[in-house]
């Protein structure tokens, strides 16, 4: 098979023994027509004779396009070299019988002067002409004194009777079409005095070599078969890592073919290690930023809204837990907040302690970044009520929580060192929303179970009208003007 990255992988038959290695195909010339011919045809076309520097002599040959949806992806070229065909015509023929294959009518395919002596091939001049091969008796097919004979014949087989130093030949041949540009021509010679006993029983044996051939091309073609599904297995599977899709993306059973079984292994070993680079890197984020480009993770200033939450308490909560359960409890509750973040297409940015933060607005531009917001913050709320009501059910205590949320200005794109890059956002808009969480400690009841406190900027840049309480101004902890705060409902 030659792949469209001019990328070869041979499979051939030696014998008893089938070989497969894999070539370099850029500098073979003709390949850039090669593939235009499969695509435009869409299905397995004879090719012209193309000529082997290794073997030193021309090749038959089927190229077969590939396909996998819409993409393509090279062609199977399976060939038969001229003097393999030869061969078979030399076995097949009995002594005073010669069987031929003619490429037109004046060069030679098949005959059994191919099939032993390779100076016959040269890259000038491919093909023998039939007076060339030593064969008097072939090289006397079209002499003007010949007697055509047409009465013993069936279908549109020919035949002619020539004279070869004083002994009569009958030449009996069919020409077939389609495999190239010149027509070929299939036929055998025997002395004039077998003829009428014969004639059939050779024209069956021509076309049993004709099927002969084709079956070995069939064979070939059945295992360039088995290669292809491997490949288009591997192809989807590759698919999958394209788009991070790594449900789809499974481990896939190893080939027979040492360069598929090495390339097979190496996409399995991808994907273990993906598997864990997703445990620690958002999926979500990665795709996005893949969706954009290059310039996603560009330093730039973007108008954002920033959520933080924190758990009322935590600390007391956790001198209750071994450490297992403490682990198992966050990872519980980092997942229903992780759930309402992402069904709004937020940005978690990082998890602190018992607290986490998400974002809006980037790295793709959101204009309903505060809706999106308000609306994740609701969410929480109303999850970790839920969730309380389980609690009970078991018997433990309820979970309080503070969230805080803040729209305004910020730096986004990768920030840190060379070797630690995170895709996260700087600016005044972050230590705003965490301090107006810790504001819910002033307005938060013991019989609340979630707070959600929003600034003034979060309902004017909303599109929507949401129920909110005005708590008052407030100098929050490190800035100097006052900054109103509501609490939304």
């Amino acid at each position: 098979m030659i792949r469209v990255d001019l990328k070869q992988l041979r499979v051939e038959r030696h014998g008893d023994v089938v070989v497969s290695r894999s070539l370099d195909m850029r500098t073979v010339p003709g390949l850039d027509e090669a593939f235009e011919m499969a695509q435009s045809a869409g299905k397995p076309v004879w090719g012209e004779l193309l000529w082997s520097e290794r073997l030193r002599q021309p090749l038959v040959n089927v190229r077969t396009p590939l396909w996998h949806e819409r993409s393509f992806l090279g062609i199977l070229l399976t060939t038969v070299t001229v003097a393999e065909l030869s061969a078979f015509l030399a076995e097949s023929s009995e002594s005073q019988v010669g069987a031929f294959v003619l490429y037109g009518r004046d060069h030679v395919l098949a005959h059994a002067a191919l099939a032993s002596n390779p100076s016959l091939f040269r890259r000038d001049h491919p093909l023998p002409e039939v007076k060339e091969i030593g064969d008097p008796v072939l090289a006397s097919i079209w002499n003007t004194n010949r007697e055509t004979r047409t009465e013993m014949l069936t279908g549109s087989s020919k035949s002619h009777i020539i004279n070869v130093n004083g002994a009569s030949y009958v030449f009996i041949y069919r020409e077939v079409t389609g495999y190239s540009d010149q027509p070929w021509l299939i036929g055998r010679y025997l002395p004039l005095a077998e003829f009428e006993s014969e004639v059939r029983r050779l024209e069956r044996a021509a076309w049993l070599g004709v099927v002969a051939v084709l079956a070995a091309i069939v064979g070939a073609w059945l295992v360039g078969y088995a290669i292809r599904q491997p490949i288009l297995r591997l192809a989807r599977a590759t698919s999958a890592i394209r788009t991070l899709d790594l449900t789809a993306a499974r481990p896939l059973g190893r080939s027979r073919l040492r360069e598929l079984d090495e390339a097979i292994r190496a996409y399995n070993a991808l994907i273990a290690s993906l598997h864990w680079f997703e445990t620690y890197v958002p999926r979500r984020l990665v795709r996005r930023l893949m969706a954009q480009g290059e310039t996603a993770t560009a330093l730039e200033e973007r108008e954002v809204t920033v959520l933080f939450t924190d758990i009322v308490d935590f600390t007391t909560l956790a001198e209750t837990l071994s450490a297992p359960d403490a682990a198992a409890f966050l990872n519980h509750h980092f997942q229903l907040l992780a759930a309402c973040v992402e069904a709004e297409d937020g940005t978690i940015d990082k998890f602190i302690g018992d607290s986490l933060m998400a974002f809006w607005g980037a790295p793709e531009e959101q204009l309903d970044h505060s809706d999106r917001a308000c609306r994740a913050a609701r969410a929480i709320a109303a999850a970790i009520a839920a969730d309380n009501r389980h609690r009970r059910e078991l018997g433990k205590p309820p979970v309080r929580i503070r969230i805080g949320v803040h729209t305004g200005s910020a730096v986004v794109g990768n920030i840190g060192a060379p070797g630690r890059m995170n895709y996260t956002l700087v600016g005044d808009v972050v230590n705003t929303a965490q301090r107006i969480e810790n504001t819910a400690k002033e307005c938060m009841s013991a019989e609340d179970e979630a707070v959600v406190l929003v600034s003034k900027a979060v309902l004017q840049a909303a599109q929507s009208d949401y129920s909110a309480e005005p708590i008052g101004r407030r100098i929050l902890r490190g800035r100097e003007e006052a900054t109103d705060v509501f609490r939304l409902f």
